[in-house]
């Protein structure tokens, strides 16, 4: 107790993660921190709210891995080799490279030859002539290894742009300008660089080279080799696989063969018959790229729901299963170019992965395993086996050109950054989108695309679903509307799930259809459910775009003015046009990365209407002039959040 109260928080993290799978240390962390413990009962409720594959996964005794098995080593470092080519998300790109570049040439070099001109006179190859550029050189090759130490910019790309500063550097001050426009005598004609200029082109050019090289062999080439090698020769032969001497139950490897030093790994947990991770376990290895990964593991493979952190960089990660149903013909990485409406529900489990914290990972999301299934049924036994009580389920309709799998990341991303995974079920209807060329063929046909939705909805209550959220964002309003006729049969006949909430993303629904009296949509959708709640902004370039194209008037989704109809006190808007946290220029696809709206939508899930949640706060605006509402400041059923903009700082 005297130790952990006095060392670091970080030595003292260091000291529980070190103690995974070491015998001597169980006596301490048992006595100690609790740590492990700790977690295996947060990850045991997650296992059990997401589902498990097996039900007898907790009834496996724990066995010590004997022989580490190559699939898991090879998949581990699969993931490893991933984080290291990609790198974490960064705010500037390439383009913003090539910008800074063009820059530099155009007005840097200027400016530079003609200090040198004005200051030190003609070239010399002295060491006070050079003293400029070498000190530049200095600085930018410190710049450039600061930045690669610390992982805050991309390695490749921070090089390519140090060589090509260096260069203009270079070549602009050993520059010699021409002093007279007339042609040197015999009719010859002027180089186009000096002797000094030819060498430092050559040497930057090459450096330039190299890293391209480099880029192309860790990030593209050697992987590529090494993925093609997945046998237990590699594990062997190439990592020079072992028991680890200093830690009993680890492994020592290397990761560049014989001339890379060695690093160790780990598993904690759950064995099958083959001696394979199979059910609850913990991997760490401490590579520096290498991570913690916590959770589910099916015949030596990691599958959602698990939890990873990366050791060193600090990243975090979670896997989630998200539920789809789709009658699209085409796979669930794929979109056709016209609408294809398939002839039956589809049904599957996709497994996301997403960032959460620690820096967002460039690779990420991504997909995990892919469980099809063949009922509704078949698909809820398997993914809410061992929960008590039912969940409601998340329905999350997507917008138009939007693959399965994409729409599964989007929801995924959202259910991970706001913590909805241990509330509802998340899944995913899947609808025959189009691509660009075909919107307006996509707008002719949404009856019948919106067709399947009621029938997802009836599946997913013969299953057992009783409780409902509907989510919907862009077009996928525009479907979720179109299916009103049968949502309203379903919901009086009681065929459906009780719809507690129907949320509306940057809706593309006309205003005019949408808020007519007594048979627009929004009454409509107040008899299917509890709550309307409309995210706005009116600074949306997409839904600009689709007025201008449609010539339909303006969207709902621009409009963050009160609304009048009966039972407005059931209908929220809430107005996003002053959010500029993680909003793209276009601002219409942000609902599963910003907080403020995350935050939001997580506590409309649990019943509290826009007055009661703690980032709103009512906006005291007038009515639109054009709709005749006669809406009292006071009873005004727009709310805008409570946040500050992102250039603020003090």
């Amino acid at each position: 107790v005297v130790l952990d109260c006095r060392l670091p928080c970080a030595i003292r993290s260091w000291m529980r993660l070190s103690c995974f799978g070491s015998e001597h240390w169980h006596s301490h962390r048992a006595e100690g921190c609790g740590f492990l413990s700790c977690a295996s009962r947060r990850f045991d409720q997650h296992r059990h709210m997401l589902g498990s594959r097996r039900q007898d996964d907790l009834d496996t005794p724990l066995r010590r891995l004997e022989t580490m098995p190559p699939e898991t080593f090879l998949k581990m470092e699969e993931r490893r080799l991933q984080r290291s080519t990609w790198g974490r998300r960064l705010e500037r790109g390439i383009c913003s490279t090539m910008l800074e570049v063009t820059m530099l040439l155009g007005l840097g070099g200027v400016g530079v030859a003609a200090l040198r001109e004005r200051v030190v006179g003609a070239p010399q190859i002295t060491l006070r002539f050079l003293a400029v550029p070498l000190a530049s050189t200095g600085c930018v090759v410190w710049w450039a290894v600061c930045c690669t130490m610390t992982g805050s910019a991309s390695g490749p790309a921070t090089w390519a742009k140090a060589w090509a500063w260096l260069l203009c550097v270079w070549v602009m001050w050993l520059n010699e300008p021409e002093r007279s426009s007339c042609q040197p005598s015999g009719g010859a004609q002027r180089p186009f660089a000096t002797p000094e200029q030819t060498i430092v082109l050559a040497v930057f050019l090459t450096l330039e080279a190299l890293t391209l090289f480099f880029w192309l062999w860790f990030a593209q080439l050697r992987p590529g080799l090494l993925g093609m090698c997945r046998s237990q020769r590699r594990v062997l032969v190439f990592n020079r696989m072992r028991p680890s001497k200093s830690l009993e139950g680890w492994f020592s490897f290397r990761t560049h063969g014989c001339l890379g030093r060695r690093y160790r790994c780990h598993y904690d947990g759950r064995l099958d018959a083959s001696g394979r991770p199979h059910g609850y376990g913990t991997w760490r290895d401490d590579t520096h790229n290498g991570e913690q990964l916590t959770g589910e593991w099916i015949e030596g493979q990691p599958v959602a729901p698990f939890e990873s952190q990366t050791l060193k960089m600090g990243t975090i990660s979670h896997g989630l299963r998200i539920l789809y149903g789709t009658s699209r013909p085409e796979g669930v990485s794929e979109v056709s170019w016209t609408v294809r409406p398939g002839l039956r529900l589809r049904f599957g489990v996709l497994g996301v992965e997403c960032s959460v914290a620690g820096g967002f990972m460039a690779h990420l999301p991504q997909t995990l395993q892919h469980s099809p299934f063949n009922s509704a049924g078949e698909m809820l036994e398997q993914v809410t086996s061992g929960v008590s009580e039912q969940m409601p389920a998340l329905v999350f309709i997507h917008g138009f050109n939007c693959s399965t799998d994409w729409a599964c990341m989007r929801l995924g991303q959202l259910m991970a950054l706001s913590k909805l995974q241990h509330n509802v079920l998340p899944v995913v209807f899947s609808w025959s989108g189009g691509r660009i060329f075909s919107y307006f063929h996509v707008l002719g046909k949404l009856t019948l695309l919106a067709a399947d939705l009621p029938k997802l909805l009836q599946d997913l209550r013969s299953a057992g679903v009783t409780r409902a959220h509907l989510m919907a964002h862009s077009a996928g309003c525009e479907v979720l509307t179109a299916a009103l006729s049968d949502l309203e049969f379903g919901v009086a006949a009681g065929t459906l799930p009780h719809i507690d909430t129907v949320t509306m993303f940057n809706s593309t629904n006309p205003e005019a259809s949408f808020l007519e009296p007594q048979v627009g949509h929004l009454v409509r959708l107040l008899k299917v459910c509890e709550r309307v709640t409309l995210y706005c902004d009116e600074l949306d370039v997409a839904l600009r775009s689709s007025e201008l194209l449609t010539l339909r008037g303006r969207s709902i989704g621009r409009r963050a003015v009160p609304i009048s109809v009966e039972d407005s006190e059931r209908v929220d808007v809430v107005s996003c046009t002053a959010m500029d946290a993680n909003v793209a220029y276009i601002r219409h696809s942000y609902f599963d990365l910003n907080v403020h709206v995350l935050g939001d939508f997580q506590e409309l899930l649990s019943g509290r209407k826009a007055s009661e949640r703690s980032r709103l706060v009512r906006v005291r605006a007038r009515p639109a002039a054009d709709s005749g509402d006669d809406v009292a400041r006071s009873s005004s059923n727009v709310f805008s959040f409570l946040a500050a903009p992102a250039h603020i700082s003090w």
